[in-house]
Protein backbone atom coordinates (compact mmCIF):
# COMPACT_ATOMS: atom_id res chain seq x y z
CA UNK A 1 0.00 0.00 0.00
CA UNK A 2 1.31 3.48 -0.83
CA UNK A 3 1.58 6.03 1.76
CA UNK A 4 -0.89 8.15 -0.23
CA UNK A 5 -3.77 5.25 -0.54
CA UNK A 6 -5.54 7.12 2.36
CA UNK A 7 -4.71 10.98 1.24
CA UNK A 8 -5.97 9.89 -2.24
CA UNK A 9 -9.40 8.81 -0.65
CA UNK A 10 -9.71 11.56 1.47
CA UNK A 11 -7.96 14.32 -0.91
CA UNK A 12 -6.83 12.88 -4.25
CA UNK A 13 -5.51 16.38 -5.92
CA UNK A 14 -3.06 16.60 -2.76
CA UNK A 15 -2.47 12.97 -3.49
CA UNK A 16 -1.99 13.64 -7.37
CA UNK A 17 0.35 16.45 -6.71
CA UNK A 18 2.46 14.72 -4.27
CA UNK A 19 3.52 11.81 -6.71
CA UNK A 20 3.68 13.93 -9.39
CA UNK A 21 6.22 16.26 -6.99
CA UNK A 22 8.41 13.07 -6.06
CA UNK A 23 8.37 11.75 -9.92
CA UNK A 24 10.48 15.20 -10.41
CA UNK A 25 12.08 16.05 -7.33
CA UNK A 26 12.29 12.95 -5.14
CA UNK A 27 16.64 12.41 -5.96
CA UNK A 28 19.56 13.50 -4.95
CA UNK A 29 20.70 16.69 -6.23
CA UNK A 30 24.54 17.30 -7.46
CA UNK A 31 24.56 21.38 -6.74
CA UNK A 32 27.73 21.89 -8.59
CA UNK A 33 25.40 21.66 -11.70
CA UNK A 34 23.86 24.74 -12.08
CA UNK A 35 20.70 22.88 -13.71
CA UNK A 36 20.34 20.98 -10.73
CA UNK A 37 20.75 23.52 -8.76
CA UNK A 38 17.71 25.16 -10.57
CA UNK A 39 15.54 21.79 -9.85
CA UNK A 40 16.43 21.48 -6.53
CA UNK A 41 15.05 25.50 -6.46
CA UNK A 42 12.19 24.69 -8.38
CA UNK A 43 11.14 21.89 -6.52
CA UNK A 44 11.43 23.36 -2.94
CA UNK A 45 9.51 26.37 -4.17
CA UNK A 46 7.10 23.92 -5.53
CA UNK A 47 6.54 22.08 -2.60
CA UNK A 48 6.79 25.08 -0.11
CA UNK A 49 3.65 26.30 -2.10
CA UNK A 50 1.50 23.31 -1.64
CA UNK A 51 2.42 22.97 1.81
CA UNK A 52 1.75 27.13 2.64
CA UNK A 53 -2.01 26.29 0.90
CA UNK A 54 -2.60 22.71 2.61
CA UNK A 55 -1.69 23.71 6.30
CA UNK A 56 -2.97 25.02 9.42
CA UNK A 57 0.09 25.64 11.06
CA UNK A 58 4.20 24.93 10.19
CA UNK A 59 7.18 25.01 12.01
CA UNK A 60 10.57 24.98 9.99
CA UNK A 61 14.29 24.29 11.59
CA UNK A 62 17.44 24.50 10.48
CA UNK A 63 20.52 21.84 11.66
CA UNK A 64 24.00 24.17 11.37
CA UNK A 65 27.24 22.98 11.42
CA UNK A 66 30.75 24.38 10.87
CA UNK A 67 30.57 24.26 7.53
CA UNK A 68 26.87 25.67 7.07
CA UNK A 69 23.62 23.95 6.93
CA UNK A 70 23.35 20.80 7.10
CA UNK A 71 19.25 20.24 7.43
CA UNK A 72 16.16 21.80 6.96
CA UNK A 73 13.15 19.96 8.47
CA UNK A 74 9.52 20.99 7.70
CA UNK A 75 6.65 19.64 9.70
CA UNK A 76 3.32 20.59 8.99
CA UNK A 77 -0.18 20.68 10.45
CA UNK A 78 -2.71 19.50 7.26
CA UNK A 79 -5.77 21.62 7.33
CA UNK A 80 -8.93 19.66 7.92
Amino acid sequence: MSDTTILRENKPDYADFIEHWRSKYHRTFNLKDPADQATFYEGILEMARHIAYASQTVSVEVAVNNNGVSALSVGSVPKV
